[in-house]
């Protein structure tokens, strides 16, 4: 009897069809042993995951050409995403909020900010003075 051992990291690669189009592919593979222990093979699983990555691109070329400031926080609270009009009007590149704490380091004065997530994983926030 064949045993399946370590599972590899997931690798994404481009991949040609007979026809020429070029697809993205999300590959999970895992090892194959024999009785003894010893690697025989792998055994892959694919996923076609162009129309993912291209929605992922759609949706970041819409939130940094937005005509207004967009951010993202995770759930701790860091930044995860700043749009080039957020970098315009508040000063602060990309590079130098990703990672930092939006409530702690950008929020000002005596305000608090709050996030409500609703049934859609939706975000909804509320500037509070304190």
């Amino acid at each position: 009897m064949f045993q399946q051992h370590e599972s590899l990291i997931p690798i994404e690669f481009p991949l040609m069809t007979k026809g020429g189009v070029r697809l993205e592919v999300l590959l999970n593979a895992t090892t194959r042993r024999d009785e003894q222990g010893n690697v025989i093979g792998v055994v892959g699983i694919g996923q076609d995951i162009t129309g993912r990555l291209a929605q992922e691109r759609e949706y970041t070329r819409l939130i940094d050409t937005a005509n207004a400031p967009i951010f993202g926080v995770n759930q701790y609270g860091r930044v995860n995403v700043w749009n080039k009009c957020a970098m315009r009007l508040i000063g602060y590149s990309t590079e130098e909020v990703m990672g930092r704490s939006l409530v702690q380091e950008f929020i000002t004065g005596k305000s608090v900010l709050v996030l409500f997530y609703d049934m859609n994983s939706c975000v909804q926030y509320e500037v509070f003075e304190i």
